[in-house]
């Protein structure tokens, strides 16, 4: 009978920080190349869903080949994010390495059909199935694997987002939000950059906003202490409203799939219902990630910084496409959709709060991830990275706002799990 990773891990000799270093090190490189291979891919298959628009048609298959991979393959790699954080909180060496092509194949899938999904679970859950197999491949101890782990949670983050501060923060605190263990930030680090720097020699490239602040005052003085300030507080409450809507319909509707007996009926529902509602609206903005328009004029995250039009619901209306595509089956990400969300949103409420354009579509950006996430630090760090240090102050407050509206509330479960012992959670 073969040995399970869990029973290798417990029984493997205690080594030095060298071997676990290293191991984050290779980790962190592999999430490097393996990321900007990912974004090389997701931009292809994006790019062939735009000029080919009846390749909608092939969401019900691609949702039966997602549901026949997962079932025949993938075990518990089936929790993605989820089983991610259960191992880090409490390291067990049930991280298979398989997570990492699985997630990788089947998001291409989804955003091959043009669902409605993201990048940031399938960045995590590369770096996370990379750490898993390298550290059962080391025989590294319970404790080393979870910083390995953790390193590979950040480098993949950093590597897709470009983001690296952001990347090693979320990978810290989206594990404990109420009390994260800063110990394992420097690692995080080295694997975030490492991740980023990598990813970047690969060729891998980033989206650049404008928040569209250069007729600001050059007194800020006049500014800063009231109305936007103000602004980001509402802003922030709105948001985290919407944070707090979203996780609650993603679950419902998941719950609501998971009452039809035959599986793979499931995505089929739900593929079904995306070209039904994407042909009733004949509008195909809520399709795939949403970073670009689908079709010259369609809504986008670019839209948002780039001055409009967005219509008021566009932000309703790409929650639905996304707890339809990923409540039915579908895999990939939240956090470009939710970056949809917040974008859009927070257009919308610039116009009506008096607060720039760009500057209310960053604040949403980052709020409604900051929220839904439980990460409100790493999402203030995410928003300095791409949009600048002016925009600090206001981001902080729309992100400490919004992840209190949401509380305990959030896209990960598996946050609500209980502590490691202080004996897991030290490296050997």
């Amino acid at each position: 009978m073969s040995e399970s990773p869990s029973q290798s891990n417990a029984s493997a000799p205690t080594h030095g920080p060298l071997l676990w270093i290293s191991a984050s090190v290779i980790t962190a490189v592999a999430s490097g190349i393996s990321g900007a291979f990912f974004l090389w891919s997701l931009d292809l298959v994006t790019r062939w869903h735009r000029a080919e628009p009846r390749l909608i048609w092939t969401l019900p298959l691609l949702g039966i080949g997602i549901w026949w991979i997962y079932q025949a393959t993938a075990g518990n790699a089936a929790r993605g994010t989820n089983l991610l954080i259960e191992e880090a909180r409490n390291p067990m060496g049930n991280v298979p390495f398989r997570l990492a092509p699985l997630i990788l194949l089947t998001t291409l899938m989804t955003h091959l059909g043009g669902g409605s999904a993201g990048r940031e679970g399938t960045a995590v859950q590369l770096g996370g199935g990379l750490a898993g197999g390298i550290a059962h491949w080391m025989r590294l101890s319970r404790a080393q694997t979870r910083l390995v782990l953790l390193t590979g949670m950040a480098a993949g983050f950093g590597a897709v987002f470009g983001t690296p501060w952001a990347g090693a923060l979320f990978a810290v605190e989206c594990i404990r939000p109420e009390r994260p263990d800063w110990r394992s930030l420097p690692i995080c680090l080295l694997g975030a950059w490492v991740g980023h720097g990598v990813s970047l020699a690969c060729g891998a490239q980033h989206a650049h906003f404008d928040l569209g602040l250069s007729g600001a005052p050059e007194d800020w003085s006049t500014l800063l202490p009231s109305r936007w300030l103000v602004g980001s507080v509402v802003g922030g409450l709105v948001f985290g409203g919407v944070a707090r809507l979203y996780v609650l319909a993603g679950r419902q509707v998941a719950a609501g799939f998971g009452r039809i007996r035959i599986p793979w009926i499931r995505p089929v529902v739900g593929g079904l219902l995306l070209v039904g509602l994407t042909h009733a609206i004949d509008d195909r903005s809520y399709l795939g990630l949403g970073a670009v328009p689908m079709d010259p004029g369609n809504t986008s995250i670019q839209t948002a910084f780039n001055g409009g039009p967005i219509p008021p619901w566009a932000w309703a209306a790409k929650l639905l496409f996304t707890v339809l595509t990923l409540g039915s089956g579908f895999k990939g990400g939240e956090v470009t959709p939710l970056f949809f969300i917040g974008s859009s949103l927070g257009f919308v409420l610039a116009q009506a709060t008096g607060l720039p354009t760009g500057l209310g579509a960053a604040l949403g950006l980052t709020a409604v991830f900051g929220g839904a996430s439980r990460a409100p630090v790493a999402c203030t760090v995410l928003g300095m990275e791409m949009f600048g240090l002016r925009s600090a102050p206001f981001i902080a407050l729309a992100c400490v706002t919004s992840a209190w509206i949401v509380g305990r509330t959030g896209i990960y479960e598996a946050q609500l799990g209980s502590s490691p012992t202080e004996k897991e959670r030290e490296p050997a």
